[in-house]
């Protein structure tokens, strides 16, 4: 033995080798625990991930997935949320009839007000209280351009009058759900833009910037909630209405009929036109030495709050 040196005979040798494992595999758990809570943690924290469709590839998917139908009728009623007064609420009753895939029609009805919207793809008008309106659709009326265009050309023709930039698209999630954006890189929500459920293709969400008279902006949002299938066609059963993340309409379908039979008078805008009349511009009015009744106020407040 050389002296001043040890030496280890093999069972040592063994020992050691086998502590030196066993450190090793510790230290590999203990990496292993503090990587994947990091790596859950990454994982949820971003958008869903995948491969982004082109805008026109996005759209024609929607189209396709709304099903098939000539006609629609729903029957629907809708809470109006008073923004002015805690829960306070009005309500209307409403007949809608899609023509399949160029025309639309609403009838609105309640105690104070009574109110006619006819889209067509290169017009619209408005009758309310038996007058013409000025403006041919409130902001509210925005909402069907989802849901009557089973054509892809036609609806991108029409979103594109809505502003939404149909060249960007982006992957997103929604209350969980993986999204396509359509008119936006998300998060960024201060453009035009729609959101596609990924697995089913139906919209879920409309965003449209909003600017008022005194150039105060704001958004107006659309959700497509509760999709249910009629024989071949999808159609959501409740749509809600947001401006700033604030719950203004509930819109819920009582009843809903496939492919009826329908007039094609109902939509003929310039028939309404000549048969209501034109309704006369702001200042115009026939001025009264009456002052305004408080019943009347009530049913102004109520048209300005539906438009």
């Amino acid at each position: 033995m050389i002296k001043g040196v040890e030496t280890f005979g093999p069972a040592e040798r063994s020992v050691g080798s086998n502590i030196d494992r066993a450190t090793f595999r510790v230290n590999i758990t203990l990496c292993l625990c503090a990587f994947v809570p990091l790596c859950l943690v990454f994982f949820f924290s971003i958008p869903a991930i995948g491969h982004v469709l082109p805008g026109q590839q996005l759209l024609l998917l929607m189209t396709e997935n709304l099903g098939s139908a000539t006609s629609l009728e729903i029957h629907q009623h809708v809470i109006v949320h008073d923004d002015t007064e805690a829960d306070a609420t009005t309500q209307l009753s409403e007949t809608l009839t899609y023509r399949f895939s160029n025309a639309f029609r609403c009838e609105s009805t309640s105690p104070s007000l009574t109110r006619i919207h006819v889209d067509t793809l290169d017009d619209a008008v408005t009758i309310q209280d038996g007058r013409v309106s000025i403006q041919n659709e409130s902001r509210f009326d925005r909402y069907p351009d989802l849901l009557l265009f089973h054509s892809r050309i036609l609806l991108q023709e029409r979103l594109s009058r809505r502003g939404i930039d149909i060249m960007e698209s982006s992957l997103g999630r929604f209350e969980g759900v993986p999204v396509y954006i359509l008119g936006a890189q998300y998060p960024d929500m201060t453009t035009a833009q729609i959101w596609i459920d990924k697995e089913t293709f139906h919209p879920l969400r409309m965003l449209i910037p909003m600017r008022d008279a005194e150039g105060n902006s704001s958004i107006l949002e659309f959700r497509y909630l509760l999709w249910q299938r009629d024989k071949k066609l999808w159609y959501p059963m409740r749509i809600e209405c947001y401006e700033d993340e604030n719950l203004v309409r509930e819109i819920v379908v009582d009843k809903m009929t496939i492919n009826p039979q329908i007039s094609d008078e109902i939509f003929d805008i310039k028939g309404l036109r000549q048969r209501y009349g034109e309704e006369s511009p702001p200042g115009q009015e026939m001025q009264t030495t009456q002052p305004q009744s408080d019943i009347q106020k009530t049913l102004d407040d109520f048209k300005k709050r539906y438009e």
